[in-house]
């Protein structure tokens, strides 16, 4: 059975054939349809698997599957840029981007990038540089940045800069009590 299933079946079907019935060889197709299939399938897939999950550690796949991910990210980044620029100036409005952001196809867009819209305004407020309009270069390196959860070097970072505001208001408000008295 175990050469019938794994090896060179045909010389054993036909002895049977030959010297026992006829009706053997529809015993050795069923056989090897139903039976021999499954076992070759699950060995294949036992060694696929073993091979995706060395593969999977492997660092220069790693780090190509990242170059690729970011490389579609940006890819997308790009569509939706021209897709809410309207005007087609390479700056987007606050009136454009309100405008979008009501389009649920949009608004999809957006979520399937990770990115919450539902403060649409603070948003906008993030990546404007304060001219009231989102350049390319603003849009492209904002969204990159908001994409996911916050990171763990995003909050050491705010709480460093609130530090130093903390002191630098502490040595104000200290200096210029010190002038009155």
């Amino acid at each position: 059975m175990f050469e019938i299933t794994l090896a060179n079946w045909g010389p054993q079907c036909w002895l049977l054939m030959n010297e026992v019935n006829e009706l053997w060889g529809f015993f050795f197709i069923i056989w090897r349809c139903c039976f021999g299939f499954a076992v070759i399938q699950v060995i294949t897939s036992v060694f696929i698997q073993h091979t995706f999950k060395v593969a999977s550690r492997d660092a220069d796949i790693m780090i190509q599957e990242k170059e690729k991910a970011s490389e579609a990210y940006l890819r997308h980044l790009e569509s939706l840029f021209s897709s809410l620029d309207e005007s087609g100036d390479g700056q987007i409005s606050r009136e454009e981007f309100d405008a979008a952001l009501r389009n649920a196809r949009v608004r999809n867009w957006f979520g399937a990038l990770e990115i919450d819209v539902s403060d649409a305004p603070k948003l906008f407020r993030m990546l404007d540089d304060g001219d009231g309009q989102i350049s390319h270069e603003e849009f492209i390196d904002g969204l990159k940045r908001v994409k996911g959860a916050a990171k763990s070097i995003d909050l050491l970072s705010l709480q460093a800069d609130c530090k130093r505001i903390g002191r630098t208001v502490g040595l104000t408000r200290g200096s210029t009590a010190a002038s009155f008295r």
